[in-house]
């Protein structure tokens, strides 16, 4: 049986049973990690586990993050405001690290961290690296460390070939990731998992049903009974030089509107670098919303007449149900409900007002790597293996979600302002039991009903919609969009060069101005954007 690893919350993990495991624990029988989830939950979220760095054993929680290949660390040079000053947690003392002559500068849609590429030992879940490339990063722009329990930098599982401290490096030897060093050749010292996977299982906020688990060639004791045999994989979709991401096509959206199902009609992929007759979607854990192109969020929304609001914004009522299924993969493809309470989120700043968010936003800029981010919202719905077991990546998912159930939870979260406990009673087990999830929060309860939040509802009018309007802004921000390294992946897949441009292609953002929320007819709306009703 693979080792589990426990960790706790906000100690930074130095009580946790996972640093008692000596250094030879970890072996071909795979680990399996308890990972915690930082943040709301709702609108910043990470998911994170525990790392040691250096001879001294530095400790650090680090983000989890399938969107990109690096990792970083706040360092203790670090003085960016407020990222670095603000966050009291540990940082990375690279005195004893080699210093390479890279430097590592990356652009994300919201911000920015630059610093110096070294070489060091990692140790993660007692599988130990002693020449891991990392970033020690000096300046970190609008990064929010001191989320829940605070984390220290990053951890990226995407591909090798989108790793930007290898091209710097001009090396993949030594600037492997850290996953290139995991399914690595066995040492004197290093035995690598028998298994090639990692596999990720992500808990929505305020329910104990799922709990978040990272494998590292070892699946978890899966909830609902779920065996892990059951995997449905699907070819990742490569690129030239080399597979980037873990993304695979997207080749249905289904609505259900009271029994009547509708399915958009989708068309071929804008993304660069790539030919796909589908849209292409991206997993990554590394933010927390889907974040799509605008045709796509206006024929999802068109199906339940809304429109576009303020700022290009989508607002939902909060008691709308959304049956949602994205069906996703090569062949006959894998059908993934999407729970509604996953598929929008109330409003902070307005508790209580009936409006919400959607969790599926648009961007007016270009989105290089696909044509859908499929965030935590989405992740929490399935269990999701990045396999290399195989000559190319396959990514395998297995579904949670129920759509009868989580029509129930959602009824009892959004419409009677009722919790959830502990999961499913027996009762309402049905042969379908073992294929839902846990629903988040009712908007009455948690941290949403906080005394600052009760204070902002007294503001009147004018302030109020300005309010609104600047956390919307944020809202957009918040998703770690990786803007650099995707424009010089997309350099590099079409032209086909050693190393990464510096320029790619950008666009400035534009916002909407639109004033309020405004209908679209259902039959419009899919005829505008390329969709069909029946």
């Amino acid at each position: 049986m693979p080792k589990v690893l426990s960790s706790q919350h906000g100690h930074y993990f130095r009580s946790s049973p996972y640093y008692v495991q000596p250094r030879s624990s970890a072996s071909a029988e795979g680990v399996v990690v308890d990972m915690n989830m930082l943040g709301d939950g709702l609108y910043h979220c990470v998911y994170a586990v525990p790392i040691r760095v250096g001879p001294g054993n530095q400790e650090f929680v680090m983000q989890v993050d399938t969107g990109s290949s690096d990792i970083w660390i706040a360092s203790t040079n670090c003085r960016s405001r407020p990222s670095c000053e603000s966050f009291n947690g540990p940082k990375y003392d690279s005195t004893t690290a080699r210093f390479t002559n890279a430097t590592f500068d990356v652009s994300y849609h919201r911000g920015r961290v630059k610093g110096s590429v070294v070489i060091d030992s990692v140790e993660l879940a007692g599988y130990s690296f002693e020449a891991q490339a990392l970033v020690s990063a000096t300046d970190i722009e609008n990064e929010v460390l001191d989320t829940g329990s605070g984390f220290s930098g990053l951890i990226g599982l995407a591909l090798q070939s989108n790793s930007v401290i290898a091209q710097q490096l001009r090396s993949n030897v030594e600037g492997a990731t850290l996953t290139s060093h995991l399914f690595g050749p066995a040492t004197s010292n290093f035995t690598p998992p028998a298994r090639r996977f990692i596999s990720l299982m992500l808990e929505r906020p305020y329910h104990p049903a799922v709990a978040s688990k990272l494998g590292l060639g070892a699946h978890p004791n899966l909830p609902y009974s779920l065996d892990p045999a059951t995997v449905l994989y699907s070819d990742i979709i490569m690129s030239n030089p080399g597979p980037l991401f873990w993304r695979i096509p997207l080749t249905r959206i289904t609505i259900d509107i009271g029994g009547n199902e509708s399915s958009l009609t989708l068309k071929e992929t804008s993304a660069q670098g790539i030919t796909s007759i589908w849209p292409v979607a991206v997993f990554d854990s590394g933010g927390t919303d889907m974040i799509t192109t605008r045709q796509i969020a206006n024929a999802f929304y068109g199906a339940w007449g809304i429109g576009p609001g303020q700022y290009g914004v989508y607002y939902v009522p909060c008691d709308l149900t959304m049956n949602v299924t994205l069906t996703l993969g090569s062949g006959d493809g894998i059908n993934v409900p999407i729970h509604p309470l996953d598929l929008s989120n109330p409003i902070p700043t307005e508790p209580g007002s009936g409006t919400c968010v959607g969790s599926i936003q648009a961007t007016d800029n270009v989105i290089p790597q696909g044509d859908i981010i499929l965030g935590a919202s989405f992740l929490r719905n399935i269990y999701t293996v990045l396999s290399y077991e195989s000559n190319t990546p396959r990514l395998g998912i297995i579904p949670f979600t129920n759509p009868e159930v989580a029509r129930n939870e959602f009824e009892t979260v959004r419409i009677k302002h009722s919790h959830i406990g502990t999961g499913l009673s027996p009762s309402q087990s049905s042969n379908q039991d073992q294929n839902t999830q846990a629903p988040a929060t009712s908007p009455k309860g948690g941290p949403l009903s906080s005394t600052g939040l009760k204070v902002l509802l007294g503001i009147i009018g004018a302030l109020a919609v300005i309010g609104v309007g600047l956390w919307i802004g944020l809202y957009l921000l918040r998703k770690r969009w990786k803007t650099e390294g995707w424009d010089k992946a997309a350099a590099k897949e079409e032209n086909n060069l050693e190393m990464f441009s510096d320029h790619g292609p950008k666009k400035d953002k534009t916002l909407k101005s639109q004033l309020e929320v405004h209908g679209v007819a259902p039959e419009e709306a899919f005829s505008a954007f390329g969709g069909n009703s029946h």
